[in-house]
């Protein structure tokens, strides 16, 4: 017969008690969002990975070149998620379209592994006004996503595709872009 450890009946055993919380399935409404409800769309993993972030200077010596992370709650940050919730009819799955409706959506962070990063460069050597980019690092490939516009079919794909199969993201650095019409 086995036998099974003794639980101690003092309280403070539920004081050394690690708790785990029950994994829930969230909660999907009956009827689709109408366009008044704000969705907010969380991740559940990420593909993301750090390796391929720029240090703090570029190392290929141009002048005055340098890429610089763009905190999380920064403006910037913010409108680039914002403007990655514009979705277009196109990109929009149909398992995500239904669960989404007319709802306007909110992303609150960025996934994990993926950094916005500004680039401020002098295209005259040196010379004239500086220009400023932002880009989206993150991506296994070492590529970046240049505008919330790109980075919205691999976003979609992330918060949709069960099966996490890199072939069914449409975005351009999974290389599995279709030509635009």
């Amino acid at each position: 017969m086995p036998r099974f450890p003794k639980v101690p009946s003092s309280p403070d055993f539920l004081l050394y008690t690690p708790y785990v919380p029950p994994i829930e399935p969230t909660p999907v409404p009956s009827t689709p969002p109408t366009k008044k409800d704000q969705l907010v769309i969380a991740l559940t993993w990420s593909d993301g990975v750090r390796k391929f972030n720029p240090r703090a200077v570029d190392r290929k010596v141009r002048i005055a070149s340098d890429f610089t992370p763009i905190d999380g709650h920064d403006v910037k940050t913010r409108e680039w998620l914002r403007r990655t919730t514009k979705w277009p009819a196109k990109l929009a799955d149909p398992l995500f379209r239904s669960k989404v409706g007319e709802g306007q959506c909110m992303i609150f962070e960025l996934p994990d592994g993926y950094t916005l990063y500004e680039r401020v460069h002098f295209p005259d050597k040196g010379k004239g006004h500086p220009m400023k980019h932002t880009y989206l690092f993150g991506h296994p490939s070492g590529g970046t996503f240049r505008s919330p516009k790109e980075f919205q079919a691999h976003y979609l794909w992330m918060a949709c595709d069960p099966m996490k199969d890199r072939k069914n993201c449409a975005c351009k650095l999974c290389g599995n872009a279709t030509a635009k019409e």
